[in-house]
Parts: structure tokens; sequence; C-alpha cells
């Protein structure tokens, strides 16, 4: 490598680092974040605040002639991430006015008057599969939808009334029930709005060698943008939905309040950038061109990633753009690829030792996930109720992801998640100094490929742990490789080829030309193929397809409808047991004996209000033995009550039931055997 190529590359890893190592301190000390579109790429804060309650919104148009439609795509949603539609994972509502006016635009209905945008919210509790919910609640499975009128507006998608969501809207309830806040609030209330924003968009020790035989990055070549593909490929005939001036792209810039920067394609233009994006990164997979494909390949994915912030972008495509940066800088097309195929048969080298090349992208590909691990434990440690599980809970029974049936079991025993929290944490902080060491190298990969698989196994991620588990080959080390050619020789098994003279054979056009006529043709037929299928329908004999109408008494009860709280859904669980781990409740019991200590908890869905909780004792026939309660503040996620069994109690069964704001909100049975000894009268503690 000569002076300069050091120097840029010294340059390069320099600059690389600073951002990463900025993005780590900006994100712990929650500074220069807000706002700032290019933060996303560079703060791992891969761990969302899930909510204790589900929800979905619906778009209801109201016609002049007083008729209701269901604004929804007819040709069918496009969904992303799950069984969800692509609008439902708009949790900000950035795409609203955008998907209000694109589904109107391309239907056919009655003039418009007004569309209401409703948010319906339930319990996740009621997410549970019927077994799991026989196991852990039993009794009637009486879910109740929530219904909040989020918004209203024209038929264009002008924003006409703007309403708290459902969740800010039980906060402020939960405020409203102290008058003296009240009061200070509508006495601090200011006259002069004094934000801003210009840009809103209006709508032992190891020797490190400085030059290594690429094997990890070949490795990674080959996998990592197969696995980037799959869900652009799975984007493909939605290109005009999605990413042109014919669809409802929302960009990242915009959901950072930057409004519009990228330029928006017609859908003929947006098709062939497209799928030579596709193009380019599946010739990155065989090594054909391979740092031109790259580098092509990565630039329209970056692209088309910030052109949908809503349905395309997640954290895991930032992972794979900087990995495939990181492939397109390196020597990766140097080994097991086309290219290296071409050069040896226009040379007709027969065989020849692997060539070493700079290490440095490799490292750098290693260090990405030191300070990927670093910044995801730096969110967990920041996240209120990750170490107690209560955000795991939430996540899992979240229908956001795909099924996860095992999450769903697992979400029911908060120790698991609590010891697990735990484990992780450790590990993501341990992991950028840990895998350098030889000896502890494949064990610290070990259990980021546990943890990667319970993410799909616990939370239906499918795409994030097969990125992180991909880039994991960039930690192949050269004896690896060696190991596995050595068990591989030892089958005894030979090439027909082997040993073959080969004759240098010029090529008829340059591979270059070659690659241009291909990725044109692929992207000639791809334009071909987008016209022909009328996604919308447009171009039918029928015309535009119809919306589909809805019953008034529905749509009234949607939009009409502010149902206040059920008592009983600000309570997650109520369980007995007799230990506790972490503060929580850690086993579930129904048969106790004198002397030993029952465990009464109820676990709690926020947002609440500050609560007073009972528990009430009662006999076989339902007659009140003992009641206890307490104060449970709107920032508390369960309560306990403790009672020793003592010999005031006969043997026999009885029920702790919870009971709040004089309703009953669930009832345990447990029963008392054994025979009374010389103990204290059983009380009530907390």
């Amino acid at each position: 490598m000569s002076r300069l190529g050091k120097w840029s590359a010294g340059l390069l890893i320099g600059c690389y680092l600073s951002v990463l190592a900025a993005g780590i301190v900006a994100h712990a000390l929650k500074v220069g974040i807000n706002g700032n579109t290019l933060s996303y790429y560079f703060v791992w804060d891969m761990f969302c605040g899930w909510q204790a309650y589900d929800q979905r919104t619906h778009l209801i148009a109201e016609s002049s002639s007083g008729r209701y439609y269901e604004v929804r795509e007819p040709w069918g949603e496009f969904q992303p991430f799950s069984n969800l539609g692509r609008y439902q994972y708009d949790v900000f509502s950035h795409m609203m006015s955008k998907q209000i006016n694109h589904i109107l635009t391309h239907t056919s209905h009655e003039p418009i008057d007004s569309v209401y945008v409703v948010q319906e919210v339930w319990p996740k509790q009621y997410n549970l599969p019927e077994s799991l919910w026989e196991e852990h609640f039993g009794g009637e499975r009486d879910r109740l939808s929530y219904f909040h009128l989020r918004a209203v507006c024209r038929d264009d998608g002008t924003l006409v009334t703007l309403h708290h969501d459902w969740t800010n809207q039980q906060r402020l309830n939960a405020v409203a029930d102290n008058p003296r806040l009240r009061q200070e609030a509508r006495q601090a209330q200011s006259s002069f709005g004094s934000w801003y924003t210009p840009k809103l968009h209006s709508s032992g020790q190891e020797r490190h060698e400085s030059v290594m035989v690429p094997f990890g990055a070949a490795l990674t070549r080959m996998f990592l943008p197969v696995m980037a593909m799959l869900p652009m490929l799975m984007r493909f005939p939605r290109v005009r939905e999605l990413y042109s001036t014919d669809g409802t792209p929302v960009q990242m810039f915009e959901l950072y309040g930057n409004g519009p920067v990228l330029p928006i394609l017609p859908p003929g233009a947006a098709t062939m950038l497209y799928s030579l994006m596709v193009f380019c990164l599946f010739c990155g997979v065989i090594g054909w061109r391979t740092r031109t494909s790259l580098a092509v390949g990565t630039i329209l994915y970056t692209y088309f990633n910030l052109l949908d912030g809503v349905g395309t972008m997640t954290k895991y495509s930032v992972i794979a753009n900087h990995l495939l940066v990181l492939l397109t800088v390196s020597s990766c097309g140097k080994l097991w690829s086309v290219d290296e195929w071409l050069r040896k048969r226009r040379t007709g080298e027969v065989t020849s030792l692997p060539r070493a090349y700079p290490v440095w992208p490799v490292r750098l590909m290693q260090l990405l996930f030191a300070f990927i691990y670093f910044g995801a434990a730096i969110t967990k440690i920041q996240t209120e109720a990750f170490f107690s599980g209560e955000q795991m809970r939430s996540w899992m029974l979240s229908n956001w992801n795909y099924e996860n049936p095992v999450g769903e079991l697992v979400a029911m025993w908060s120790p698991v998640l609590l010891v697990s929290a735990y484990i992780t944490v450790v590990w993501e902080i341990l992991f950028g100094f840990l895998v350098w060491n030889p000896r502890l190298r494949l064990v610290m990969l070990g259990v980021g490929a546990a943890f990667h698989f319970g993410t799909w196994l616990l939370l239906g991620l499918y795409i994030f742990p097969a990125i992180c588990l991909s880039g994991y080959l960039c930690f192949t080390q050269p004896q690896d490789v060696l190991r596995v050619r050595r068990w591989f020789r030892s089958l005894k098994f030979t090439s027909p080829l082997r040993g073959r003279i080969r004759i240098p054979v010029p090529a008829l056009l340059p591979a270059g030309m070659v690659w241009a006529i291909c990725g044109g043709l692929f992207a000639l037929t791809a334009l071909e193929a987008e016209v022909r299928s009328d996604l919308y329908g447009m171009n039918s004999d029928s015309g535009p397809l119809p919306l589909q109408e809805i019953d008034r008494a529905q749509a009234m009860h949607m939009i009409g409808s502010e149902t206040p709280l059920r008592e009983k859904d600000k309570f997650f669980s109520f369980h007995l047991g007799s230990l506790a781990i972490g503060g929580q409740l850690a086993n579930r019991r129904e048969d106790f004996e004198y002397g030993e200590t029952l465990l009464a908890e109820c676990n709690l869905n926020p947002p609440h209000e500050d609560m007073w909780v009972e528990c009430v004792l009662e006999d076989a026939d339902h007659h009140a033995i003992d009641t206890v309660g307490q104060v449970l503040t709107r920032e508390m996620l369960r309560g306990q009550f403790i009672y020793r069994l003592g010999n005031r109690l006969s043997p026999g069964s009885y029920f702790m039931v919870l009971r709040s704001a004089g309703q009953e909100i669930s009832r345990r049975s447990f029963t008392l055997s054994g025979e009374p000894c010389q103990l204290e009268p059983g009380v009530f503690g907390n």
C-alpha cells in the first residue's frame, strides 16, 4: 500500500471510530440526538419502550350522504414486519395525511366530508393464546377495546383537529385527579408558543497482523447481502406505493422533523433503480465486479431505506448499511468470487495460495459489533422496568413482529425475564473486551448466536438476527478455515479438474460491459413487470377499486365512544406464591401449610392513576376474614401483600381477592393444610 493509501486508510479508520464513539457518548448523556436524523445510524437504542396496551389505528371516512367507509387499501395492505399493515407502524402519525390522500385518490367513492383517525386500545394480556389464558387467568376472556378519536382530517389529508393519543390522555387523566396540579397547570398556560420548526414538512494474547487473507470478509460478503436483500425483495412489488411519487413515502428526515430531504422519483425511475439495487447486491454475493456492485448497491440500499422510515428502515437496516460500506472498501472480492475466477481464467493460473490484504476493514466490522452491543446495554440500563421484566413481557405479548408462541409462554414468568436481563447486559458490555481473546472468542460469539436465536424464538424477529449472525462471519480467522480444509481433505475427496493445466482464455467482452448490460436488462424487465402489474387497479375495465363501507352504528361507536378504562384493565395479573426473586413473585402455588408465608402479587398496566388496592382473605363460603390495603402510586408496576399463615386459620380452602375502587378485580383460591401449632396469628404485612 502506498503512503497516500496508508494515510487515507488511517484517516477513514479514525473518523469512523470517532463517530461510533460520539454516538455512544451522545446516547449515554442524551445529548445531540433529537432532530438529528444521522444519529439513527450511530445511536444503538434498539430496545423500544413497549407499552402495556396494544393498539391499532383505524381510518374512517364520512361521506356527504352520511355513509361511512373504512379507508384501507382495497388492493391489499403491505405488511412489512408481521401480519400488520404498514400504517400500523406509524405510531406518531407522520404518514397520516399522506395515507388518507393516497387511498382516497386511488379509489372510487362518494364525496368525502371528513376522515376520522381512531385508536383502538386493549390490554396486552388478551393477546395470550387460549391455553395460556386459561392457565394464568382462567374465567371469561372478556376483552374490551377502547376507542379514542386521535384526529380529524379533510378528504385530502389536511389536518383539522388533533388530540392526544390514548396513552398520554390516560396520563393526563391521572394528573387531573389532583385538584392542586390541575389548578396550577391552568394558571401556568402560556399564550405564546415558542416552538418553531422551519424545516418541518407541512404534510491469551493474539497477534493482530496489518494484513490477512480476507476469509472473514469474503464469507460476510457471501451471506450478508442475501439477508439484506430478503426484506427488500418482499417490497419489490410495492415500489410504486412505498418509494415513488405515486405512493406514500415518509422519509426518515420527516420523522425527525427535518422535512423531505431526498428526491422522490416517478414510479418508473424508482422501479429501475430498485431493481438495479437488487442486481448489485446479488452481484456482490457472487463477487462479480465486487467493489462496483457493493458501492452502487449500498448507495441505493441507503436511499430506499431512508425514503421509507415507517415500513422499511429499522436498526437491522442500519447494521447492514455499516457492514456493506465496510465490505465495499475491503478486499472481500479477492477470494471465492467470480472476479477471482475470471482473473485466473484470464491468466491461466492453476492455483495459488490466497494473498493477504489489509485487515483494517474487517477490524472495523468487528469493532462495529462491540459498539452496537455496548450501546444496546446503555439503552437497557436507561430503560425503565427492563431489569424487572415488565418491558420484555410487554414486547413478547405484542403482535408487532412475527408469531412467537414460546415468547408468550416465557412472558408469564417474570423471574426468567429478570435473570436473562442481567445476563444480556453483562454479555453486551463484556463483548467488546473479551471477543479479542483467542480462548474466549468462540464463547462470546456462541453466547451472541444464542442471544440472536432467542430474539427469533421469543420476540418473533427474523431479519435482525440473520443480519447479525451474517456479520459474525467477519470474526473468522485463517486458522478456522484451515481446520475446515484439513477436515475436508481427510474425506479423500478429489476434483477431476485438480491439477489440470489451464490455458489462458481471453475475454470476448470486458467484464464491466457485460455487467452493465445485464444490469440494464434486469432493470428494464422489472420496469415492464411493474407497469403490467397495475398495483392500484387504475387501468382495469371497472376503474379504481371501491372503498369498503362499514356499518354506521359501528362507525359512530368508534368515533364517538370514549369509554372510561375499566378498573380490571388497569391490572395485568394476580397470583399467589411463596418465593420472591428480585422483588417479584418467583413461583405459583395453591397449596400451603401452617407456618409458611403467602405472597399475593398484583401486576399493573401503566399508565394508571394513584390507586388504593385491597387484598381480602375469604373463607370457602366467601365470608371476609381479613382485609388489608396499600396505595399503589402511578409510577408503580406491582404491589405485594404478605401473609403469614398462622393458627388463626383452620385447615381448608380459602380465597385471596384483589379489589380496587370497590370492585373485585381477581380472585385466587388456595388450600391450607397441616396441624395448627404454636404460631403467631396470621397478619398481613407490606
